[in-house]
C-alpha cells in the first residue's frame, strides 16, 4: 500500500491508482493520513471537514462519508480505515505514507550536511524531494489542512531544496544548478537564500557579470516589495564576487584518490642533504595562495633526479590524502615522442574520476577542468623529466594545498621567475655518498676488501648515480667477480662516465641479451610488453621472458610492471645508438615483425570490441611473431588501455620508416578503441596520418578508410562541413575502387551526420542507398543497421508508421544474426516511434526489452538513455510512480558516469 499527500491525495495498491472522487471525503482522508496511527476523535474530524463549522449532525453524515471512502478506494485500502474509540484512525507505516518518508529523509538529510558527508546529503535529500508530485495536499479543499500543514510543507519542501542545492554547489555541480536556481528564484523572488544560490552557481560556472545582475534584480526586486536592502550573506557575497576572492571557487569534484607514483628504489641512499631540503620547503608551503613548486634540475643526465623525487613522494605521500599524480614527460626523448601536455592532463583527469565524455578536447579548457578538479585537494603532481616551462605551465594546480614537483635536465627559470618556484640544483654525489650508494647494493663487506678498486669504479663512474647503480647490478649478478676486475674493465675503456658503463655492462651481455637490447632501441615507447618484445626478436615467449629478465638483472632496462618494461631515457638512446650497428634489413625485418605483432592484435581487439564490424583484409603476420589473443571485450579493452601510448607511437614510427601500409591499418583498428574512451584528437591526429601514408603507398583502399575516418571524428568534434566533404571523398574513394561495401558504409556516415545537422530527409537518401548496396551484398547485418538509420530519420522527422515499419524489419535482421547492440538500438527506435503514435503500452514494452539489453551489453550509456526515454513513455501513460523509478535509474547510471545528460534527468525530476 502507498498513500501519498505531497500532491494530489493518491491511494495506490497492487491494482493501481485508487481515486478520491469527493471532495470532503478527501478532506476527512487527508485529517486521517496527517495523524496516521492516531486514533482522531468525530468532533476533530467534523471540524477539519467542515472548516470549523460542522453542521447538525455532523458525525452521523461523518460515518456515512466513511463507509462510502471505503467502498470507493477498494478492499485493501477500506482495511486501513479503522473504526476505533473516538472516532477513526488510518493505519500506515512509515514506509507507506510519503509524508512520513519525506520528513525522515530530511532528517538524515540534514544531519549528513551538518557533517560534513555531502554525498549523503545530496543522496537524501533529493530522494525527499523526488517524492513530491505538485503541491501538498494539492485538491485538498479544507482550509485549516491548506492554510497549517499544507503551508507547513511548503517551507520544509523549500528548506530542504536548499539544503540539496548546497550538497550539489559542495559537490561542484554549478552548471547543473543555473538553470534549476533561475526557475526557483522567479517562483520565490524574496527568498534571498535561492538568490545568494544562484548567484554563487553563477560565479563558479564562469559568468560573474550574470552572477552580479542576479544580485541587481534581487535587490530591485526587494525594494519593490518590502522596501529593504539585501540581507547580509547576500551583500558579503556581492562584494566577494566583485573582489574575485579565490576562496569562492568551485571545491573539488568528487573523485578517486590517485597514486600514481613509481616504485620506490629499495635501498636508496646518499641523498639526505637534498631530502632535508624538500622537507623543509615542504614545510614552509602552508600559506601561500597557490600550488608550490620545487624543480630539482641538473645539466647532467643520469644524476639521480627521479629517484630523488619519486623517493622523497614516497617518504611524504602520507601528508596528501588526496592522492598523487605522476608522469613522465619524456622531454628528452625525440619530438614526436614526448608527452604533450594535453595528453598529460587527460591522464591526470581520467586518474581523479573524470569521465572520458567529460574531458574537454582543447588544451585550455582541460586546463580548466584540472584546475577545478584539484581546487580545495591536498595533492602531490610530480612532473618528471620536463623539456621547458612550456610543458609545465598547463599541469600547475591552482589550489595552494597541492605541491608540484618538477624534473628537468634544464633549469627552467621561467618557472622561478613567474610561478616562484624553488630551485634545487641536483650535482654529482660527492666520494662518500657514491660508496654509500655501493654499499647499499653489494655490501659494505665487499666494498672494504678493496677500497681502492671502489675509489677506480667511483672515478670511472664520474660520482653518477646512473652508472653507480648500472655497475652496482653486474657486481651482484656476478657475486664471484673481484671489485678489481671491474674497474680494471672500465679503465681499459676510451669512454668515461655513463658511456663507459654502459659500455662496459653492454659488453659482458651474453649474445641473445645484446641483441634484444639493440631491438629495444628501435621501439617507439614509452614502454613495451613481454609480448611486443618477443614479436620484435622473433623469439618464443619463454626465451624473450628469459632474456628481458638478464637485462632487468644489468639494470640496463626495468620491470616497471609484472609484463612491462621499460628504459632511462639515456639507456634508450644508447640503445638505439647500438641498434644502427645491426644491418638494415634485420633493422627492417625487426620493425615489421613488431608493427605485426601491435597490428594483429589490435585487429583482433577492435572486432571483439565490435563484433559486427566488417574486418580489413591483412597479409598474415611475419614468421616469428605470435599475435596477443585477448579473449572477450573487457580483455580487448584493457588491452587498448595499456598500449594506447604505444600505439600513438607505433603509428609515427611506421610512418617514419616507410611502412605506410601499417599506418591506416592500426588507425582502422584503433578507432573503435578511440571513439568509446573520446579521444577525439588522439583519432584525429591518426586519421591524417593514415592518409598521408596511404596517399605515400598509393593504397587506395587505405585512403578510403582514412577519408571515412577523418569525417566521423570531424563530426564528433561538431565541424560538419569537414565531415560532410571528407565523407564526400571517401565516397568518390569508394566509387573508384569499386569498394561497394565501403561505398555503404559511407553512405550510412552521411546520413548520421546529416542527421545531427537536423537535415532528416537527405539523411534518409543516404541510409536508403547504404540499404540497397547492403541488400545487393547480401550483407545482413549492413542492412539491419541501415533499416533502423531509415526508421530512426523517418521517426525523427514525424512519419511514425513508416518508422515502426522500417524499425521492425530492422530488428528481425538483428535477432536473426544476433547482434543484441542491433537489436537494442533498434527497440529503442521503435519504441521512440511507438511513443510518439500514442501507443504507450507498446513503447513501453519496446523500450524495457531495449534496457535490457543494453545492461546484458554493458553499454551504459545507451541504457541511460533509454531509461530516460521509458520515463517519458509512462509519464505520457499516466503512471508517475513508474516514471519516477526509470528516470532515477538513469539519473543515477549519468551521474556515475560524469554526462552532462544528468542534469536534463534532475530537471525531469525536480519539475514533476
Amino acid at each position: 500500500m502507498r498513500f501519498g499527500v505531497l500532491g494530489p491525495l493518491v491511494i495506490l495498491d497492487d491494482d493501481g491508482v485508487r481515486p478520491v472522487p469527493v471532495a470532503r471525503h478527501r478532506s476527512l482522508l487527508a485529517a486521517l493520513l496527517l495523524q496516521a496511527g492516531r486514533a482522531i476523535p468525530l468532533d476533530e474530524l467534523a471540524e477539519v471537514v467542515w472548516d470549523g463549522d460542522p453542521p447538525p449532525g455532523a458525525r452521523a453524515t461523518l460515518r456515512n462519508y466513511m463507509k462510502l471512502l471505503r467502498r470507493s478506494v477498494g478492499p485493501r485500502a477500506a482495511a486501513r480505515l479503522i473504526t476505533r474509540a473516538p472516532g477513526y484512525l488510518v493505519e500506515a507505516g512509515d514506509d507507506e505514507l510519503d509524508l512520513r518518508q519525506f520528513t525522515g529523509l530530511v532528517a538524515t538529510g540534514r544531519d549528513a550536511a551538518r557533517a560534513g558527508d555531502w554525498p549523503a546529503a545530496r543522496e537524501r535529500l533529493g530522494a525527499a524531494l523526488d517524492l513530491w508530485r505538485g503541491p501538498a495536499f494539492a485538491d485538498v479543499t479544507a482550509r485549516s489542512i491548506q492554510q497549517g500543514e499544507a503551508a507547513h510543507l511548503h517551507e520544509q519542501r523549500l528548506q530542504a531544496l536548499e539544503w540539496r542545492i548546497e550538497a550539489d554547489l559542495r559537490l561542484g555541480r554549478h552548471d547543473e544548478l543555473v538553470g534549476e536556481l533561475q526557475r526557483l528564484t522567479g517562483q520565490e523572488p524574496l527568498r534571498e537564500r535561492f538568490a545568494e544560490q544562484l548567484m554563487l552557481a553563477l560565479y563558479r560556472a564562469g559568468r560573474q557579470a550574470d552572477a552580479l545582475a542576479a544580485y541587481r534584480t534581487v535587490r530591485a526586486t526587494l525594494d519593490a516589495e518590502l522596501a529593504v536592502e539585501p540581507g547580509p550573506a547576500l551583500q558579503t557575497l556581492h562584494r566577494r564576487i566583485l573582489d574575485a576572492d579565490p576562496a569562492l571557487a568551485a571545491p573539488a569534484v568528487a573523485a578517486d584518490r590517485p597514486a600514481q607514483l613509481p616504485l620506490d628504489l629499495r635501498g636508496f641512499a646518499a641523498r639526505d642533504g637534498e631530502l632535508a631540503v624538500l622537507d623543509d620547503l615542504l614545510a614552509t608551503a602552508a600559506g601561500r595562495p597557490t600550488a608550490v613548486v620545487i624543480t630539482a634540475v641538473s645539466g647532467t643526465a643520469g644524476v639521480g633526479k627521479t629517484v630523488l623525487a619519486v623517493h622523497w613522494a614516497h617518504r611524504v605521500a602520507g601528508r596528501f590524502p588526496d592522492g598523487q599524480l605522476y608522469v613522465n614527460l619524456r622531454g628528452f626523448d625525440r619530438d614526436d615522442a614526448r608527452v604533450e601536455p594535453a595528453e598529460a592532463l587527460r591522464g591526470f583527469l581520467e586518474a581523479m574520476a573524470v569521465p572520458p565524455a567529460r574531458i574537454p578536447a582543447g588544451l585550455a579548457e582541460r586546463a580548466a577542468l584540472y584546475r577545478s578538479t584539484l581546487a580545495g585537494r591536498r595533492m602531490l603532481v610530480l612532473l618528471d623529466n620536463a623539456r621547458d616551462e612550456d610543458q609545465v605551465r598547463p599541469l600547475l594546480p591552482g589550489s595552494s594545498a597541492c605541491v608540484v614537483l618538477v624534473t628537468s635536465r634544464n633549469q627552467l627559470p621561467g618557472l622561478i621567475a613567474a610561478e616562484g618556484a624553488h630551485p634545487m640544483l641536483l650535482d654529482v654525489l660527492d666520494p662518500a655518498g657514491c660508496r654509500r650508494l655501493l654499499a647499499e647494493r653489494i655490501g659494505t663487506a665487499r666494498l672494504g676488501a678493496d677500497p681502492a678498486a671502489v675509489d677506480a669504479i667511483v672515478d670511472r663512474c664520474a660520482r653518477l648515480p646512473l652508472a653507480l647503480a648500472v655497475v652496482a647490478a653486474r657486481a651482484v649478478t656476478y657475486p664471484a667477480f673481484p671489485l678489481r676486475e671491474l674497474a680494471d674493465e672500465l679503465g681499459a675503456l676510451d669512454t668515461f662516465g655513463v658511456r663507459a658503463v654502459f659500455d662496459a655492462s653492454y659488453r659482458a651481455l651474453p649474445a641473445p641479451a645484446a641483441r634484444m637490447f639493440r631491438l629495444l632501441g628501435l621501439h617507439p615507447g614509452p614502454h613495451l610488453s613481454a609480448g611486443a618484445a618477443a614479436g620484435l626478436a622473433g623469439l618464443p615467449a619463454a626465451e624473450t621472458r628469459a632474456v628481458l629478465a638478464e637485462l632487468v638483472r644489468a639494470n640496463l632496462i626495468a620491470e616497471y610492471r609484472p609484463g612491462r618494461y621499460a628504459f632511462h631515457d639515456l639507456l634508450r638512446a644508447y640503445a638505439a645508438e647500438l641498434a644502427g650497428t645491426d644491418s638494415a634489413a634485420d633493422r627492417a625485418a625487426a620493425t615489421r615483425r613488431v608493427l605485426d605483432h601491435y597490428l594483429h592484435t589490435a585487429h583482433r581487439a577492435a572486432l571483439l570490441l565490435r563484433p559486427h564490424r566488417d574486418p580489413i583484409e591483412l597479409a598474415p603476420p611475419a614468421p616469428g611473431v605470435e599475435p596477443e589473443r585477448p579473449a572477450d571485450r573487457d580483455a580487448a579493452l584493457a588491452w587498448f588501455t595499456a598500449e594506447e601510448p604505444v600505439l600513438l607511437g607505433a603509428v609515427s614510427w611506421a610512418a617514419a620508416t616507410g611502412f605506410d601500409g601499417y599506418v591506416w591499418r592500426l588507425a582502422w583498428a584503433g578507432s573503435e578503441y578511440f571513439e568509446r574512451k573520446g579521444r577525439w584528437q588522439e583519432h584525429l591526429a591518426v586519421h591524417h596520418a593514415a592518409r598521408d601514408a596511404a596517399e605515400r603507398a598509393g593504397e587506395p583502399v587505405g585512403l578510403a578508410h582514412a577519408y571515412r575516418g577523418l569525417g566521423l571524428v570531424n563530426a564528433r568534434l561538431n565541424r560538419y562541413d569537414e565531415a560532410n566533404a571528407y565523407l564526400e571523398l571517401a565516397l568518390a574513394q569508394s566509387r573508384e575502387i569499386g569498394d561497394r561495401p565501403g561505398q555503404a558504409r559511407t553512405h550510412n556516415n552521411l546520413g548520421w551526420v546529416l542527421e545531427v545537422q537536423g537535415r532528416y530527409r537527405e539523411a534518409i537518401e543516404h541510409a536508403t542507398r547504404a540499404y540497397e548496396l547492403y541488400r545487393e551484398l547480401g550483407h545482413d547485418a549492413g542492412q539491419a543497421n541501415a533499416l533502423n538509420n531509415i526508421g530512426w530519420y523517418h521517426a525523427l522527422d514525424e512519419d511514425f508508421a513508416a518508422a515502426v515499419q522500417r524499425c521492425e524489419q530492422a530488428l528481425a535482421v538483428h535477432t536473426a544474426i544476433g547482434d543484441r547492440n542491433g537489436q537494442a538500438a533498434t527497440l529503442d527506435s521503435i519504441g521512440y516511434a511507438q511513443h510518439r503514435l500514442g501507443e504507450h503500452g507498446r513503447a513501453i514494452a519496446s523500450y524495457r526489452r531495449a534496457v535490457d539489453l543494453f545492461a546484458e551489453e554493458g553499454s551504459r550509456y545507451m541504457a541511460a538513455t533509454t531509461l530516460i526515454n521509458l520515463g517519458d513513455a509512462y509519464a505520457a501513460a499516466g503512471d508517475g510512480p513508474a516514471a519516477d523509478t526509470s528516470w532515477r535509474r538513469a539519473l543515477a547510471e549519468l551521474t556515475e558516469l560524469g554526462h552532462p545528460d544528468a542534469a536534463k534527468v534532475r530537471a525531469k525530476l525536480t519539475g514533476r
